[in-house]
């Protein structure tokens, strides 16, 4: 892992001072951080800061080697270079801040690292030589039709992340096999949005998560370290499709538990997904997606199917129902219908201007 003492801020203009930073290393920031992952460290915030990473890939054998969640928890992956690195300095970061990424491998190709960059929440201005231009990322924000006073926004804040969690470990009891230590060897490769009151964003009442595959830096799917559950594939680890990059989950309370409005909780779910979609599709520019829904759940079903365009498709379309320790303990897998969203997503208002239709009064 890198070491971070090296972030540098620099100058107001961050071109004349590329290779002469005259700066203050905020070393001490970083390593409050680093201690104390979930805690709202009090700490200065740059307009541009310096980062020393290695962005070399790794070799092809290392990530498709089979692994566990067991093997990723004692390889301390969360904290795993070289998004980790990244996303501490966006924390670091004033709004629309500038971080210069210095490549110490000067190996990578930019091809392997949009979606890198991408999921570190940073835009790529321009490259010069082995330095990478980046912008910080305006986090996503929206409202809930015919539900006042709550809104979807995208978390970013160790205390936002830390509502998160504990949304999760209140969600499932014991028994349903959530563990955070797990959940959280995910977080730095996620993108999390999180439905809450306005009033007060501790009430939070729905979340969901969309979570980038980047092989080549050795970031996996929870999916795809999980078992199957039920049916043939009993024990075997699922196997993705070389092009999926991208896999979105969302959860939401019903009705009375969440915003305290009868016939409500399709509307947040509905906000939640249109979430991942509009990041997927506006910002992240991935390929195939899979998400997955809480077994049993026929309104989520529901959304995602009839409305979003997703289908059951592995294993000649029976229903895959994972077993893993992220969100809950029994989860249904199924892919994004390409075709089918391609076509309406070409205005994304036609995906979620329906408020009511039949499939979704049946499950009210």
């Amino acid at each position: 892992m890198n070491t971070l003492s090296n972030f540098v801020e620099l100058d107001s203009n961050p071109y004349s001072t590329l290779f002469y930073p005259t700066a203050t290393i905020a070393t001490l920031e970083y390593q409050e951080i680093y201690r104390y992952p979930y805690l709202d460290v009090p700490i200065h915030f740059y307009d541009c800061l310096l980062c020393f990473v290695n962005l070399q890939p790794v070799e092809e054998e290392a990530y498709t080697t089979e692994h566990t969640f067991e093997t990723l928890k004692t390889q301390k992956y969360a904290q795993k270079d070289p998004l980790f690195s990244l996303k501490t300095a966006r924390t670091m970061l004033k709004e629309q801040g500038v971080l210069l990424v210095f490549d110490t491998s000067k190996t990578p190709k930019m091809k392997n690292l949009t979606l890198l960059f991408s999921c570190a929440g940073f835009s790529v201005l321009g490259k010069l030589r082995n330095c990478f231009i980046l912008r910080k990322r305006p986090l996503l924000s929206f409202t809930i039709p015919e539900v006042d006073n709550y809104i979807v926004k995208e978390a970013e804040t160790h205390k936002e992340i830390d509502h998160y969690f504990s949304y999760l470990s209140k969600r499932y009891p014991q028994e349903q096999n959530y563990e955070r230590e797990i959940d959280n060897l995910f977080t730095n490769q996620s993108i999390i949005f999180l439905a809450h009151s306005q009033k007060d964003p501790s009430q939070v009442i729905g979340v969901s998560r969309y979570t980038y595959f980047i092989p080549e830096y050795g970031y996996y799917l929870p999916c795809q370290l999980a078992n199957f559950c039920e049916g043939k594939h009993q024990g075997e680890h699922i196997i993705l499709p070389k092009n999926i990059t991208s896999m979105g989950e969302s959860l939401a309370l019903y009705d009375k538990q969440g915003t305290g409005k009868s016939g409500t909780s399709y509307l947040v779910y509905q906000q939640l997904i249109k979430a991942i979609l509009t990041y997927k599709y506006e910002i992240a520019h991935t390929d195939i997606s899979y998400t997955t829904y809480p077994k049993g759940d026929t309104t989520i079903e529901a959304l995602y199917k009839d409305r979003f365009g997703f289908k059951h498709t592995l294993h000649n379309n029976e229903n895959i129902c994972l077993q893993y320790g992220t969100f809950a303990s029994q989860w249904y897998l199924i892919e994004l219908e390409r075709s089918m969203i391609e076509l309406q997503y070409r205005n994304i208002n036609q995906i979620f201007k329906k408020t009511r239709n039949v499939h979704i009064t049946k499950f009210q």
